[in-house]
């Protein structure tokens, strides 16, 4: 999927999502992500849209900053995965480290509106 049109609009979807995440900003957050959505951590810990966006609010999950390295966007009509790689430093349950994660995210399209309805994350 190129970078216009839909993969354009996936990958900002994507990058917001990193920014937001930095600027603690869970409102924002909160319009991408789907209600379903799940985020499965390093530690293999699933979590809730809205456990993830109140541990954000409490600052047991505090991010610092998120520095893009690597995207890759693959789609098809209303759906589509980014495999995305940041170095994001965070501190996470009182343990502050800058983390190469990489995040395989899963999209979904709407009424022209790209969500994100799943991620999994991972050292790499």
């Amino acid at each position: 999927m190129k970078e216009t049109g839909d993969g354009a609009m996936i990958l900002q979807v994507y990058r917001k999502y990193h920014e937001y995440m930095v600027e603690k900003n869970t409102l924002a957050l909160s319009v991408l992500l789907d209600d379903a959505f799940e985020l499965v951590h390093m530690t293999g810990y699933a979590q809730t849209k809205n456990e993830w966006l109140d541990q954000i609010d409490a600052e047991a999950m505090r991010y610092y900053s998120s520095a893009e390295k690597d995207v890759t966007v693959s789609g098809r009509n209303d759906t589509a995965t980014i495999t995305g790689r940041n170095l994001v430093d965070a501190r996470i349950n009182g343990y502050r480290n800058t983390w190469r994660l990489q995040l395989e995210m899963e999209f979904l399209k709407r009424n022209g509106i790209w969500t994100i309805i799943y991620a999994t994350a991972s050292a790499y």
